[in-house]
This record gives C-alpha cells, sequence and structure tokens, in this order.
C-alpha cells in the first residue's frame, strides 16, 4: 500500500492509496470503497438535512425528481420535504436575520468538523409542499388551522428552521452515511443561463423501504413507516340546532350519508365563535351527529345553519396503518 510512492501502513478517509492486491483483475473494477463493516451502507431511501440553492429561480417541490449526487454516486431521487410543526420553529422578522440562519445552516452542512443534529425518529414532522429559502415558510403553509380566516397573511413572521428530505432513489446506492449531497434538475432547456443545482444537505439516516431487504449494512436502520411525517386535515360542518341548555348542539355537513362515524366519535371540534365540543354520537343515517360543549354555546355562536363547527386532525403518511386514523 502506497501513497505518492511511499509505503504507508493505514490510509484514512479523503487519502489517495495504491493498493496491491494479489489476483485482482483491475480491469473488472471501475471504482470501489474500502471501509470498515457496515460503515458504508448500501440503501435505496433515506433521510437528509436540506437547504435550497439560492440562485435557484425555480420552485423546489415535493415529488420531484432530481438528479441526486451523493458521495461517488449520482442517480436520480424523488423528494418528500418535512419540517418542524407550528411552534417548533423560529419567526424570522427580516431578510438580515434569513441570511445569517442560512450562513450557520451553510457551515452546520458543509463544514468538514461540523454537523447538524441527528435525526430524531421520536418527533413529530409537518409535511411540506416545498423547500423554503431565504423567505422562510409561510403560514399558510403549516395547515388550515394556522392561520385565521380573519388574519392577514402578510403581516405575519415568516417561520425558519431546519427542514430534511425524504429521498428515494430509483436504485439502490452505497455511501457513507454522513456524505453531502447535491440537488440538481438537468432536464431544463439547454439554452438557459439559470442554475440548474437546487438544494445540497448532508445525509442523515437510512430508512428501510417496505419493499426493500435489510442486509448486514443496513442493521440499525429505521423502517419508513417510524418517520411520523404528517399532513393537517380540516373539514368543517354546520350547527343545524342547539338544545336548551346549550352545551350541545346537532351538526351536520361534516360527514357522509354512508360515512361510518366511529373514527369520529371522541374527537374535539372548534365552534365559529371558539367554542370547543367532542362529537358524542350520531343521529340518524343522514350523517347529522351530536356534539358536546361543557363550556357552552354563546347566543352569537348556536344560530342554526350559520354557524360552522371545524374538525383539525392529522394524517401519517408513511404508516399505513395511522393512513387511516385521525389524530388530534
Amino acid at each position: 500500500m502506497q501513497m505518492f510512492k511511499q509505503p504507508v501502513q493505514k490510509v484514512a478517509r479523503g487519502d489517495r492509496a495504491g493498493i496491491c492486491v494479489t489476483k485482482l483483475d483491475a480491469s473488472l473494477m471501475e471504482r470501489g470503497l474500502a471501509s470498515s463493516p457496515g460503515l458504508v451502507p448500501t440503501f435505496s431511501a433515506a433521510i437528509a438535512s436540506v437547504e435550497k440553492i439560492r440562485f435557484y429561480a425555480g420552485v423546489v417541490s415535493s415529488g420531484t425528481k432530481f438528479n441526486v449526487t451523493i458521495g461517488h454516486t449520482a442517480a436520480l431521487a424523488e423528494v418528500t420535504f418535512f419540517g418542524l410543526p407550528p411552534g417548533k420553529s423560529s419567526a424570522v422578522h427580516s431578510p438580515e436575520e434569513a441570511m445569517a440562519l442560512a450562513a450557520q445552516n451553510l457551515m452546520a452542512l458543509t463544514t468538514k468538523d461540523s454537523r447538524p443534529p441527528p435525526f430524531d425518529f421520536e418527533a413529530e414532522y409537518l409535511y411540506q409542499e416545498e423547500l423554503y429559502g431565504l423567505e422562510g415558510r409561510p403560514r399558510s403553509a403549516e395547515g388550515p388551522a394556522a392561520v385565521p380566516s380573519d388574519s392577514n397573511e402578510s403581516d405575519a413572521a415568516s417561520h425558519h428552521g431546519p427542514q430534511w428530505a425524504l429521498l428515494k432513489f430509483d436504485r439502490a446506492v452505497t455511501v457513507p452515511q454522513d456524505s453531502l449531497l447535491i440537488g440538481a434538475r438537468f432536464d431544463m432547456d439547454n439554452s438557459s443561463a439559470a442554475c440548474r443545482l437546487a438544494l445540497y444537505g448532508r445525509l442523515l439516516a437510512v430508512v428501510i423501504c417496505p419493499n426493500d431487504t435489510p442486509s448486514e449494512n443496513t442493521q440499525g436502520a429505521k423502517e419508513l413507516k417510524a418517520l411520523r411525517v404528517y399532513k393537517p386535515k380540516q373539514k368543517v360542518g354546520s350547527i343545524e340546532r342547539v338544545n336548551a341548555s346549550r352545551t350541545g348542539a346537532l351538526c351536520k355537513n361534516l360527514l357522509k350519508k354512508e360515512t361510518d362515524i366511529s373514527p369520529f366519535l371522541g374527537l374535539k371540534v372548534i365552534a365559529s365563535g371558539g367554542e370547543e365540543g367532542v362529537i358524542e354520537s350520531s343521529f340518524g343515517k343522514s350523517g347529522k351527529f351530536n356534539v358536546r360543549f361543557p363550556g357552552g354555546l354563546a347566543e352569537t355562536t348556536g344560530k342554526p345553519n350559520t354557524s360552522t363547527i371545524t374538525l383539525n386532525f392529522k394524517r401519517y403518511m408513511f404508516d399505513e396503518q395511522a393512513k387511516r386514523a385521525m389524530v388530534q
């Protein structure tokens, strides 16, 4: 084993070395990786901490396929972005603050001696339609319940915080677990002078998809269903009538006639006046149901057919059983 024509006893990551292996036909190997067992996994899906490249003019959308260069490998990968839920990210009010935060993230993702925090599979994450840059994430991207109907979105601070991507490669790749990555769009017009590099980041965790076959070098990797990414959902119904004590109401238009009410029992709803209630039981077979309001309903809230109730809930994306459940 030699480096620059000098014999050496060991080589480290990043070194260029010539290694003599007996009975090996070098013409059969184009490129290879040497590592300790299990250090360089082979996988088809992974989670990465990512940032948008600010020179890229287009929208970096979830569900898009990018040409991803990672380690010494290039492959197509479909990306799904997610971030911290409302209240867990920081509010930034000025472009200067946004630029400073972007610089911190750049150092964490690309500096040799710096690393982003390890990925937490126990936490919940909010699905995001796109990868946001210096403009931050608008409150409307946090779900229908995040922005009240009477609020002025333009006056609200954008939310900044780490964003992650689930990358599903079109083939298995073999790279070190903390590799840097760059995502690009090579299908753009060749005559265009626009930047094709859309995102960059660092690999954080390997994920095992349902159709993958676990191997020795993916031991300890989490299954995809362990990734707790949810989409916020909202249903709106109306109050038909209120009982005499104003602690209960008959509601409609939230469910279809054929809908099984069982999954909805016990879920919280919010009346148009802000009162909280709980779905208690069905009423007949027309899709109507009874809601109990422990704190009572205001006189202005209980007007028949003009007052509404709103049901906000979450649906997890990657757990097939949890997909059918409504979580609040």
